[in-house]
């Protein structure tokens, strides 16, 4: 027999009700990378949101999350933007992150996917930085 566990009922079903939000799903689990920032990566979702292009990241967690919180989710979502308008030519205006919690709570948060472009290439920039290149040997 399968557990039914009430929690994630809930939160599958707070999911279901922020993606019925979409116009269109463009695509799921879509594989992307950039030259320009060196970087590669799978969307969860590109969908139409409110008649905009959108890059869609869901997220679950046990508490919902504060708007301050989401930095690095942005900053991940505008490297799909990114990556995306690269590889096709198409820019994606519109990143949103589709958050449930365990304490029963959804949340539909959406930004401009150009606004953390700064942000996205210092933090690229401070990793390289620290890294240093990284050498592959032949042997």
């Amino acid at each position: 027999p399968v557990h039914e566990d009430k929690t994630i009922n809930e939160m599958y079903a707070n999911l279901t009700s922020l993606i019925d939000q979409l116009d269109e799903v463009i695509g799921v689990e879509i594989p992307l990378y950039s030259d320009t920032l060196e970087l590669a990566g799978r969307t969860d979702c590109i969908g139409m949101l409110n008649g905009e292009m959108c890059i869609i990241d869901f997220k679950t967690s046990s508490k919902m999350k504060q708007e301050k919180w989401l930095t690095e989710y942005w900053c991940q979502a505008t490297a799909y933007a990114i990556m995306w308008q690269e590889r096709t030519g198409i820019p994606i205006p519109k990143i949103a992150i589709m958050m449930v919690s365990e304490d029963g709570k959804k949340k539909l948060f959406v930004r401009n996917s150009m606004e953390f472009v700064p942000l996205l290439k210092d933090k690229i920039d401070r990793f390289k930085e620290e890294s240093g290149s990284i050498q592959i040997s032949n042997s």
